[in-house]
Order: structure tokens, then sequence, then C-alpha cells
């Protein structure tokens, strides 16, 4: 028989046990919500709102402290007067870049001009080959080419190429129209545009600076010149970029022959001394020296019939030249990428006949490499249309010179990273005081308040 004290007693019991469900709900609800706002993972804030971070080290470079091979080659045609990439007047963009990457390289080397950043009319693409790209202003296919190597997962290194956006090179990295505040920007600009991109590798701060008429207009190293000398220029605008992105790493490339410290003789190519190094090295206060890599260029008698061609010796002879000028730098702990090298290798095109000892000169100078473990190169260049160099490609934009890429190959395969995985340990399963605690808690609640009704 129900008597009202049961009744009053059940009703007590009933109001006690849902406060205390809601109760145990709100703070089940809490205490989730906290575990999630713990299992998020917080970037490192110098590092956020940015790609991967490059570093360089004792010859090798890094992506997020794995080592990486730049296997380059360089693609023109965006800082010329047409403002786009060679090619894409008979070919589709996503296919050359894959056809490339198929070869063996890793990355791409990408020159551009000032007037490229201004987002101007731009020509010679294919609305049948890239119906995607017609139209776009230079700025906006600059966008699209380089995200699109990035979405294919090869590495882009930058090259403001010349300021006037023609075959003409400055000496010195400013000239009475274009100004170092002028590049600063310019590369500063870059440098965040493309800041969120995994594969935005660096920045090639000014091509080739080599000799003028006379010691004002000449590019100099370590001379206590400000206006002349690349190495304060270089530590300048290497620190300015790195603090709009420090991810990035900062290629320098060297001089010409004109009055350097540690440089006695003649002989260098454009941007290929990095002899005065040995005693005025790269501040790092400036550039840190994980944050650097060198970027010589160096030619084979395509390009100029120079002196060390033309002994008894050659091409014997050529290893000491490029210890000389370059291959010294690893021994002192820098890292070395060269950023530009190639000739025709024994193929006349409509430009000129190929000089026969270059075979003879690239061969050696893949030796070479393979010999110091100089692993990070920019091919120069994709392109067939270089008249001095000619290209990976033939002059019909669709098949390899198979030759030349045997020869890159030599490098590339000594140079490959066998890769060791991490062993990945599964996380522990997580406790869901929600899912678990609070349903166990409400079930020994009920089975008590139940007993109690029972007696």
């Amino acid at each position: 028989m129900i008597t009202k004290f049961f009744i009053i007693k059940f009703s007590l019991v009933l109001i006690l046990l849902i406060t205390l469900t809601n109760t145990l709900n709100i703070f089940g609800q809490r205490v989730a919500y906290t575990a999630t706002k713990k299992a998020v993972t917080i970037s490192n804030p110098l590092i956020s709102n940015f790609g991967s971070n490059f570093t360089s080290s004792a010859g090798s470079i890094y992506k997020n402290g794995e080592k990486i091979n730049l296997f380059g080659a360089s693609w023109f045609g965006l800082e010329d007067d047409g403002y786009s990439p060679h090619a894409l007047w008979s070919r589709n963009l996503k296919e050359i870049i894959l056809q490339v990457k198929n070869m063996g390289f890793t990355a791409f080397r990408v020159p551009f001009c000032p007037e490229t950043l201004k987002n101007v009319p731009t020509g010679y693409i294919s609305d049948t080959a890239n119906p995607m790209l017609v139209g776009l202003k230079s700025l906006d296919l600059m966008d699209k080419f380089i995200e699109e190597i990035n979405a294919q997962g090869m590495y882009i290194l930058l090259d403001i190429h010349n300021y006037t956006c023609t075959n003409t090179l400055s000496p010195l990295w400013y000239t009475s129209e274009y100004s170092e505040q002028q590049l600063i920007t310019d590369l500063n600009f870059v440098a965040n545009r493309y800041r969120n991109l995994d594969n935005f590798i660096g920045i090639d701060i000014k091509n080739e600076p080599h000799d003028g008429q006379n010691l004002a207009t000449s590019a100099t190293w370590g001379i206590g010149n400000i206006a002349t000398d690349w190495n304060l220029a270089s530590e300048r605008i290497g620190k300015s970029i790195l603090n709009t992105n420090p991810n990035l790493l900062i290629f320098v490339e060297g001089i010409g022959d004109m009055q350097t410290t540690c440089s006695d003789e003649f002989g260098a190519w454009w941007g290929g001394n990095l002899m005065p190094v040995r005693c005025t090295p790269i501040n790092p206060l400036s550039i840190p020296a994980n944050k650097l890599v060198l970027s010589p260029h160096i030619y084979g008698p395509d390009v100029h019939y120079a002196d060390e061609f033309k002994t008894t010796d050659f091409p014997n002879n050529l290893p000491a030249y490029w210890d000389k000028y370059f291959g010294f730098t690893q021994g002192l702990g820098n890292t070395l990428a060269i950023g530009e090298f190639g000739g025709k290798y024994g193929h006349n095109d409509q430009f000129s006949a190929a000089n026969p000892k270059d075979v003879i000169w690239q061969n050696k100078i893949i030796d070479y490499f393979i010999e110091k473990k100089i692993c990070n190169f920019f091919y120069w260049s994709l392109n067939p249309d270089s008249s001095d160099t000619g290209g990976i490609f033939q002059p019909n934009w669709l098949d390899p010179w198979n030759d030349k890429l045997v020869n890159l190959q030599r490098l590339m395969n000594s140079c490959k990273i066998i890769a060791v995985k991490t062993p990945v340990v599964a996380p522990a399963k997580e406790i869901s005081i929600e899912n678990w605690s609070i349903k166990k808690i409400r079930s020994r609640l009920w089975e008590y308040i139940a007993g109690k009704l029972i007696r």
C-alpha cells in the first residue's frame, strides 16, 4: 500500500535526482569543452601563418628538420616583356610541371622582374592549352604558376632576374631608376605574398653581380664601400626579408672580378666569385648561418670560350679552378646551391653551333659535384630558347634532350636521400569524462535511489 510518506519521500528523491543529473550534465559539458580546448595544438608563434621552415647546415638543406635536395631547373619568361613562363603558348602548365617532376627534378627557379609585380597585361598564352590562364595579368599569372608548382610538391626559388624586364643585367643591385629600397620592397612583397606555400624555399636576391665600367659601378666584396660592397647589401636585403618571412632561405651569389679582398686573380664568371668569403664572410647577425645559401653561377665554353678551356690539361684543370672560386666554401661550413650552370651539350640550334668541348665540360662538372657532394643545383635552363645554352627541352618543348638528362641524373642518383621513417606511436586512448565518469555516476545514483525506495 502506497502511503503519503512514501509519495513525499519519492518526490523529494526524484527532485534531488533531477537536480544532480542536470548539474552533472552541465559539469560534463564544461569538462568536455575544457578537454577539447587543451587538445588544440598551438603553432610556434615564430612560424605561425607561414609555410614550412627551411634551414641550411654544412652543405645540406632541410625542410622542417628533414633533409631535402634541390634538383632544380630555371624556367624563364615572367621576367621578359611577355610576363609569362615560356611554352604556355603551346603546352598546358600542369602537364609541363608534371613532366619535369617525372624527369627527377624537385625544384624550379622562377625569374621575375619588378614590372611583373605590377599586374601588367601578359602575352603568349594559348587559349586552347591554358584556357584558365588566358586574360590573367602578370601578378595573377605568377600566382597561378607558383601555386601549381607548390601543389605538385616541387620547391620554388624566386629570382629577381633583372630590373628592366629585358636581357640587360645591372652590375649592382640598384640602378638610377631602381633603388635599393625599391628592391627590398619588392622582395618583401613576394616573401609575404607566398609565405603560406609549403614549398616556397627562398629568394635569390640579385642575379649575377658583376663588374661595371669602373670601380664605382662594379660589384665589390669586403672593401668597405657601402655603395658597391655586395656582401653588405646582401646582409641588409636578407635581414629585411627574414623579418618579413623567417622561414625562407636567402640565396646569395658571388661577384665578378673587381676589387675584392682575398681575390687577386681574374677570370670569374658573373656571380661566380665567392673567393672573398674566406676573408669577409656574410655577417650571421644579419643572415644567420642556417638561413644562408651561397649560390654561384658557373658556365662552360658554349657561353664564353674562357682561358680555362684553352689549356692543354683541359678538363683536368677545372676542379682546381672550381675549388678556388666556390668549392672551398663548403669546407668552411657553408651550404652551396649552384644557381646556374648549363650549355648546349653538343646540340646545335637556331641560335648558334655548339662547342664540342661543352659536353666534356658538363660531364666534368657533374663529376666534380658528385665528388664534392654538392647536391643542390638549378640548371639553366628548362627553356630551349636560351640562345647560348639551349635547354632541358628540345625546341619543340615536348621532348627532353635525353643525354643532358642522363648526365644530370648521375648527380641526382648519387645524392638521393634514403628516408628513415620514425616509428609512429599511436596516441593513448583518451578517457572522456562526459561519456564515462558522468554515466557511471548516474548509474550508481539510480541504483542507490531505487534501493532506498524499495526499502
